[in-house]
């Protein structure tokens, strides 16, 4: 057990929960606060001229002219613009597009980033980690976060830059989904019990000791609860039913114990949406929002069953596997197979909690059809890979 995991469980306690529920509320104050006292921009109405030179701009180029191409918005308000630049932009090959993440209007999507601390998270991840692992995620030119869920992030728009974003609805050919296995591998490599999870990388904190986790977990319980309730049969099978009781019964105490495990940074969203692949096809990741420390099977788990349809899995999930396991050995991570298959078998029902909250909440802009193929995935490998008998196994010696 690394000394990050001991330091951080010596404070999961009572007191430790209670300052959280704590600091949980005074975010939600903080979220519904029509305007907070902030200094720097952190809505899409402060991205202007002045702005985007400001952070782009070398040799005094300026811009001839901005417009937006795309806007959307969800849990945080996105916008992408075109840039035309003067002959000095052009000559610096300044970017002829960037693509804006911010605060949302809405207090309700604030509510969430700031309880979680989404926007401090992304924030502090591209100022901090993204210069280390460049090539499997997209450039910040600006990022800052502030509190109640407010923050501004400036991105690469990466269809300029020929790469292709993903969508969660999107069918991802087998060799993407190999190239992002590769990708979450390097990432976990590069920060497998890293000693700077103690120092500069704290902050990269353990699942339950995130921020908000004790409301987090409790939507995890009440969805749970919904779930087993609505769910038709194709989307839970009576043998995943029975497996779902045992699941609420013994998550918390299965949650603790994957805080024990060998620690890394991890992406904490790895869906396919928030995957991309280069002209070269290897992959990136992108939504950096929900970074904590924790094994790197949590990633790549979460990732599969959301990327795969039940056939392909039948097929694939054990070569995939072993292809993220080889990966991280070729660079230098000691691993056990078979230990690591049963990690990852339980790391399935994490998974399963993000599915089942996604599609009990209408989905949170994530198409349904998408969800329910990862769930009929996760399904499957359920039953094939007895998570059943495994759960009950741990549960035992716990």
């Amino acid at each position: 057990m690394s000394a990050h995991t001991i330091n951080h469980l010596e404070n999961t306690d009572a007191y430790h929960e209670d300052a959280l529920n704590s600091l949980t509320a005074a975010d939600v104050a903080l979220a519904h606060a029509p305007a907070l006292a902030i200094d720097g921009p952190h809505f899409l109405t402060d991205v202007n001229e002045a702005f985007v030179e400001s952070i782009l701009s070398t040799g005094g180029a300026k811009l001839s002219s901005m417009a937006t191409a795309d806007e959307h918005s969800g849990m945080t308000s996105r916008q992408k613009w075109t840039l035309n630049w003067d002959a000095a932009g052009q000559s610096a090959g300044l970017p002829k597009a960037i693509f804006v993440k911010s605060t949302p209007p809405e207090p309700a999507h604030r509510e969430m980033l700031s309880v979680l601390h989404m926007q401090e998270l992304e924030a502090r991840f591209y100022n901090t980690i993204q210069p280390e692992i460049a090539d499997i995620a997209p450039r910040s030119f600006y990022s800052e976060f502030y509190a109640g869920g407010r923050f501004l992030i400036v991105l690469e728009d990466l269809e300029s830059s020929a790469s292709k974003p993903y969508w969660i609805r999107d069918k991802a050919s087998i060799e993407h989904v190999k190239a992002v296995a590769i990708s979450l591998a390097k990432l976990h490599a590069k920060f497998w019990q890293s000693p700077r999870l103690e120092s500069d990388l704290r902050w990269v904190r353990p699942r339950t000791c995130r921020y908000g986790w004790p409301w987090l977990n409790g939507l995890n319980k009440s969805v749970r609860a919904a779930f087993a309730e609505t769910a038709s049969e194709i989307l839970l099978p009576e043998t995943s039913r029975s497996m779902l009781q045992d699941w609420s019964l013994g998550a918390d105490a299965v949650f603790k114990y994957m805080d024990t495990l060998p620690s890394t940074v991890l992406h904490g969203d790895s869906h396919l949406g928030n995957t991309f692949s280069y002209s070269d096809g290897s992959a990136g990741l992108f939504d950096w929002q929900v970074v904590f420390s924790g094994h790197g099977l949590r990633d790549f788990a979460y990732f599969l069953l959301s990327a795969i349809d039940e056939d392909d899995r039948k097929l694939h999930e054990k070569s995939i596997f072993n292809l993220y396991i080889d990966t991280l050995r070729d660079l230098g991570v000691a691993i056990k197979t078979d230990e690591a298959w049963n990690l990852y078998c339980l790391f399935v029902l994490d998974h399963w909690d993000a599915n089942i909250t996604a599609f009990v909440h209408g989905s949170y802009n994530h198409d349904t059809a998408a969800l329910e193929r990862g769930l009929i995935a996760t399904n499957g490998s359920i039953v094939e890979n007895d998570i059943a008998g495994r759960l009950s196994s741990l549960m035992k010696k716990l």
